[in-house]
């Protein structure tokens, strides 16, 4: 090996090791997105009952390739723990849904996201996340 080449080594050895600690120190689960509040995230209300809600949730959640890992419901709350699997492009993303009862036709949900990775760069923000799962629970509780 030349001067220049173990110079580069050297040089390079020390900032992969650190990018690769961040990255394995920071990786967010499945339990510490169901750590975080039950009123974290984004927000909407739905003018429908909270068993309907949840319903069309799943259902969304599943027609758009995530995985659903963990699934509570009592009478007046719920909770979906989800995550989006690692693929070519992004480490995946792990999310939870709460849902409470806010009257007999209304529900409200919220929507918080983490990456799995902080160095995770083309991961979906949360924004984005509520937009689609909301937007896809709007429009199967109108039935279109």
């Amino acid at each position: 090996m030349t001067t220049h080449a173990k110079a580069q080594s050297s040089f390079f050895k020390p900032i992969l090791t650190l990018m690769a600690f961040a990255f394995l120190t920071a990786c967010a689960t499945s339990e510490t997105v169901e750590k975080s509040g039950s009123q974290a995230g984004v927000s909407q209300v739905f003018d429908a009952p909270i068993s309907k809600v949840v319903s069309s949730a799943e259902t969304v959640l599943e027609k758009q390739g995530l995985n659903i890992t963990k699934s509570t419901v009592a009478q007046n709350e719920a909770v979906i723990i989800f995550s989006k699997p690692v693929s070519a492009f992004s480490w995946g993303e792990v999310g939870k849904l709460t849902f409470t009862s806010v009257a007999p036709d209304k529900t409200q949900a919220f929507i918080t996201t983490q990456r799995r990775g902080t160095l995770n760069v083309t991961a979906k923000s949360e924004a984005a996340f509520a937009r689609e799962i909301f937007g896809g629970i709007q429009s199967d509780l109108s039935g279109s």
